[in-house]
């Protein structure tokens, strides 16, 4: 049977937040702080609750994975497998929500712990650049200038698999040569090399020959693309009704010209602005305007 993809997020939420699998979420995360060069965590508590199954059907819900590091550290991991141009907003809002949350009553801002979003993407999200990036608050004029370390934003680019890699990227390559398409083989050699992804590989294969889950993943898996049809179908119509506008607004403009022209004819003749304006429909003022202004030089023939 062939294995279920883990950059659906279904599939991806379930093998980082299965009870037992904490290991797995924490090798991942090591992995890109480590890339980051910031520092890395002992242990991690999920906090994400059990999925309901209107959750799993629901096209337009986000399955992300929420947890706690061992420093207090708040961490929000999201698959995202399609680009639908609203990344940077979108991460950085739920980032706000992540660390706004932490503020309760009568409690203090010092006590507010740093937030991490980790966003891992089967997709380019810009053009060019390295397939980890960490975005942080600094200063224009001095980029050394930390305003707070609170705020780091992760961008992990799957399809930007580099050649060579530093040796501090090596981890999280291999967490990228696993969640990215390919063969089961390039799945297995990795995990031979990390105790976790084999933890997770073996995850994902107990999944993919279950029958209830995998009947989840292909509903989710249906939402996304009827979500993703609507899009491209919404879009599809914003084309065309743009285009119908404005080939609306060349004959609203072709039939204003075309009036200009008559009136500044008969206005040639002799007739008055009022005559004018009775035989054409035009309002007096702009007749009158038009008797006023000289007409536009005409291109030679």
């Amino acid at each position: 049977m062939e294995l279920l993809s883990p950059t659906v997020d279904f599939a991806f939420h379930r093998i980082m937040t299965l009870p037992g699998n904490e290991p797995v979420l924490l090798d991942l995360l090591n992995a890109v702080l480590l890339s980051s060069g910031d520092q890395q965590a002992a242990w991690v508590e999920v906090k994400n609750p059990a999925l309901e199954a209107e959750t799993v059907g629901d096209k337009d819900s986000i399955l992300d994975v929420h947890a706690h590091l061992a420093d207090g550290r708040r961490v929000n991991v999201e698959m995202q497998i399609a680009n639908e141009g609203d990344w940077p907003a979108r991460s950085l809002y739920y980032w706000s929500r992540l660390y706004a949350l932490q503020l309760q009553a009568s409690m203090q801002y010092e006590r507010l712990q740093p937030a991490i979003a980790v966003g891992i993407l089967n997709f380019r999200l810009w053009p060019a650049g390295p397939f980890h990036q960490t975005y942080r608050l600094r200063a224009d004029h001095d980029p050394a200038a930390l305003w707070s370390d609170h705020l780091a934003l992760h961008t992990v680019e799957l399809p930007k698999l580099p050649p060579t890699v530093p040796p501090a990227d090596v981890p999280l390559i291999r967490w990228v040569k696993f969640l990215m398409g390919g063969p089961v083989t390039m799945k297995e050699d990795v995990a031979k090399e990390s105790p976790a992804i084999q933890q997770a590989l073996d995850t994902l294969k107990a999944l993919s020959y279950d029958e209830v889950f995998r009947s989840q993943y292909e509903m989710r898996e249906k939402g996304r693309r009827d979500r993703a049809s609507a899009l491209a179908y919404a879009r599809r119509q914003g084309r065309e009704e743009g285009r119908e506008e404005g080939r609306e607004e060349g004959r609203e403009e072709g039939r204003e010209e075309a009036l200009v022209a008559t009136a500044r004819r008969l206005l040639a003749r002799g007739m008055s602005p009022q005559e004018v304006a009775d035989a054409t429909g035009m309002p007096p003022a702009a007749v009158a305007a038009i008797s006023q202004s000289p007409p536009s030089p005409q291109p030679p023939e």
